[in-house]
């Protein structure tokens, strides 16, 4: 059964989303991937650069084909002029020098025709001919690819029954929908060890990590195959959070896993570099049926604006600025945000993403306009007598069908709270840091009747699991009267020491990690992003 669950992941993936997967089996093999290309004009037939074992450069061109096989049509039109290029084009990076020669690697999930077979050894040996046999082209075809990801399966298949199950749930999804995260989670937390309390080596670990990588991407193919991007970004910020966690909770070095971390980051950027490709050539955002998408358009865009405002932060931090890319997304947000719905205290870190990134591209007071409307119905709603927002641990969906009255619950339970926030506080903050002080003294007595909560994990590793078993709940009441100064000092005071280690050194992906976990934007991460991506 796992060697037809991989054939049929295998079969079923193009070049795009067996790309990702492809680096992490080098990874395991003791390469190092330097470079993956963004697909533009300028890859020069390199989609994968890569050191091998014995320190030699290597090039890798990826192809996939609508039929079975690569037929000499295919070869002769679209991979042979690229080929030229793989073969004869210097790399360019700064790990060596561009006149180090380079091995070239045509890679496949299909087969090759036997006239596409003649073809390269002929190809090859013309090149052998004149002189050159250095210049040779190399071929991992479908059969290697099978056999380079079954030699995981000892790490890679889920060791209990409930997982098994949890991944075939996974693999036979629908695309479309949204990613099922709570088992996303649960599964490579568990692949990577975090409900054990067996020490792994770094060797183990970074295999693992490897491993880790194939099955997010063999359980969450059904989003690759449907596009789903925003899926697909979720998926991989669960993979980078349950590898920080292995690393942070067995005190192993960054360095051990900066290949597997590198690879999932790189993968997250041009995955929201295609979802801005695909925005921008839209006409609208309806998914589906026109007449029954009205109440979840609005949320869609709250997330699209989310995820293209952590673009637009990537984009100018780290200075991958595409031109056109930023002034799509720069418009994109201004145009749409005004659409944007606070479905639930869990859309609040979308709007804090597009706060951020507001305040980059708009000097006006609007973005704190919309952060002190964003805390007054926090405190409105929230109130004891008000409809309570959906707490950060429900996802859209469950919200929309209770307010929506088609949830299963028959009516609200008597024992969940009422008239508390897990995201007052930190808006709070921010609102005082800013200097608002007339805006909170019309608010503050609904403030008052709130309820300020906040999980605290026993222990810093713990704030990557989705769900952890051990730690504190804080609950907290804001006192009646409270002086300016003292409220100021509280929201400028930013203590991380709470916040997990290694994610503190990545400012972007600690904000893509609170709209993916929306449940772990605390108070103190909250301060801390605004000290990071405002600099104040």
């Amino acid at each position: 059964m796992k060697e037809r669950i991989l054939e049929n992941w295998l079969d079923s993936s193009n070049e795009r989303t067996f790309e990702v997967p492809f680096c992490f089996m080098l990874l395991s093999q003791g390469y190092t991937v330097i470079h993956m290309t963004r697909h533009s004009s300028m890859e020069m037939g390199k989609d994968i650069i890569a050191i091998d074992p014995q320190g030699v450069p290597c090039a890798f061109q990826l192809k996939s084909s609508p039929s079975r096989s690569i037929t000499l049509t295919q070869w002769r039109t679209e991979i042979e002029p690229q080929v030229h290029d793989l073969m004869l084009g210097k790399i360019v990076h700064p790990s060596f020098p561009s006149s180090t020669p380079h091995r070239s690697y045509l890679v496949t999930n299909r087969d090759l025709n036997e006239e596409v077979q003649r073809a390269i050894d002929d190809l090859n040996r013309g090149w052998e001919n004149r002189g050159h046999s250095e210049i040779r082209l190399e071929t991992i075809v479908r059969g290697q690819l099978l056999k380079m990801a079954l030699d995981h399966t000892p790490t890679l298949w889920p060791a209990e029954l409930a997982d098994v199950k949890i991944l075939l749930e996974l693999f036979l999804e629908d695309g479309p929908g949204p990613l099922p995260k709570a088992k996303v989670s649960h599964l490579l937390e568990t692949t990577m060890g975090l409900h054990s309390n067996e020490v792994p080596s770094e060797a183990q670990l970074v295999r693992t990590a490897a491993s880790s990588a194939l099955l997010c991407a063999l359980a969450t193919s059904p989003w690759s195959r449907a596009e789903n991007y925003a899926a697909e970004i979720e998926a991989w910020m669960i993979y980078i959070a349950a590898l920080l966690a292995a690393c942070e909770r067995w005190g192993i070095t960054q360095y051990e896993i900066h290949n597997s971390l590198e690879i999932a980051k790189n993968a997250i950027f041009r995955l929201l570099g295609k979802l801005c490709e695909e925005l921008r050539t839209r006409s609208h955002l309806v998914e589906g049926n026109a007449l029954a998408d009205p109440p979840l358009l609005r949320v869609r865009v709250t997330q699209l604006i989310g995820l293209m405002s952590v673009y637009g932060l990537w984009q100018k931090i780290h200075g991958q600025q595409n031109k056109e890319h930023f002034e799509f997304v720069r418009d994109f947000c201004l145009t749409r945000g005004p659409q944007m719905v606070v479905w639930g205290e869990g859309a609040v870190p979308q709007f804090l993403a597009y706060y951020w990134f507001l305040k980059e591209i708009d000097a006006s007071p609007n973005s704190d306009f919309m952060l002190m409307g964003l805390l007054k119905l926090i405190a409105t709603q929230n109130g004891k007598q008000g409809p309570s927002l959906a707490d950060p641990y429900q996802n859209a969906e469950d919200a929309l069908l209770e307010a929506l009255g088609f949830s299963e619950k028959e009516g609200k339970d008597s024992t969940e709270p009422s008239g508390v926030s897990y995201m007052a506080k930190g808006l709070l903050h921010l609102v005082a840091k800013r200097n608002w002080k007339q805006h909170l003294r019309g608010i503050w007595p609904d403030l008052t009747r709130l309820a300020f909560l906040e999980f605290e994990p026993a222990e810093p590793w713990q704030h990557y699991l989705w769900r952890s078993e051990y730690g504190t709940n804080v609950s907290e009441y804001p006192p009646l009267t409270k002086h300016w100064e003292d409220l100021r000092k509280e929201a400028i005071d930013c203590r991380d020491n709470s916040l997990p280690t290694i994610l503190r050194q990545h400012p972007v992906l600690m904000l893509l990690f609170i709209m993916t976990y929306p449940h772990r934007a605390t108070p103190e991460a909250v301060k801390w992003l605004d000290k990071m991506l405002r600099k104040f």
